[in-house]
């Protein structure tokens, strides 16, 4: 651990399910090096401080949130670190790490990515067959796409099976406008949950419109869960999916308590 506490997150852009319990990481963790975990407030600038010193992001900037909420909740994650540093444990100071090293800096690079996303979503590819599962998917997805359409003017193509359907280009340019109002940290919740959930606008319409985080996520996996009730559940599968699901919540409550009351 360096001297001046960086975190021991690499800082990368989360790109989508691709995670290892626990029990398969084997790489040796970091020591616990500092007693207290407090905070300091410059401006709007909440800085989270190990023994007095800053927290640097990986690539050296000052680890600072926009919140006191979210300040308190990463400093939270420090203070509860016991002899040594897990940061399986520590999602929220991971996040706000990619918000500051990478989001913020490639900014038209992330609007890109969601908007390709868009491009492709999972609620405009539809099943062919069975009945029930084309029922289901109409039942739980169309009211998604209706909201876009009804509340901000978007209307996305649908496909039949995975032939790829090309969205009209003023589409994915309403869809970019939404994305821009957003910041740092709500674009790094954004883009976590969208490459998590294999849709951009069930994030969106979970952030900007009246669904549930649950609901959300139980469209997202409609189709595997047809599927689970027809053949049964892989054990190994359902642990994989415990451990988005626990992402998942914990990216949702980073993007709520960056939020400026």
């Amino acid at each position: 651990m360096t001297k001046d506490n960086s975190t021991p997150e690499d800082g990368a852009l989360p790109s989508g399910p691709k995670y290892m319990s626990k029990a398969d990481d084997v790489r040796p963790k970091p020591k616990r090096f500092y007693k207290e975990v407090t905070l300091e407030v410059e401006g709007e600038a909440h800085k989270i401080l190990l023994d007095g010193r800053v927290i640097k992001t990986p690539m050296k900037e000052t680890l600072a949130v926009k919140t006191e909420a979210l300040a308190k909740a990463i400093q939270g994650e420090w203070a509860s670190q016991e002899e040594e540093i897990d940061s399986e444990t520590m999602i929220l100071t991971k996040l706000a790490n990619t918000g500051i090293d990478r989001v913020a800096p490639r900014r038209a690079d992330i609007l890109a990515e969601l908007v390709s996303y868009g491009g492709n979503d999972l609620l405009c590819y539809r099943a062919t067959e069975p009945n029930s599962l084309v029922e289901l998917e109409r039942k739980v997805w169309d009211p998604v796409l209706n909201w876009f359409s009804d509340q901000h003017d978007i209307r996305m193509q649908l496909a039949a099976g995975v032939i790829h359907v090309a969205q009209e280009a003023i589409e994915l340019e309403k869809l970019e406008a939404l994305y821009d109002q957003f910041d740092e940290f709500a674009l790094t919740a954004l883009h976590n949950m969208t490459t998590m959930l294999g849709s951009a606008l069930l994030p969106l319409a979970l952030i900007l419109g009246d669904w549930e985080h649950e609901e959300v996520w139980s469209a997202a996996h409609l189709e595997e869960d047809f599927q689970i009730q027809r053949w049964g559940q892989d054990e190994q599968a359902q642990n994989r999916r415990e451990i988005r699901h626990g992402e998942f919540l914990e990216t949702y409550k980073f993007y709520q308590l960056s939020r400026k009351s």
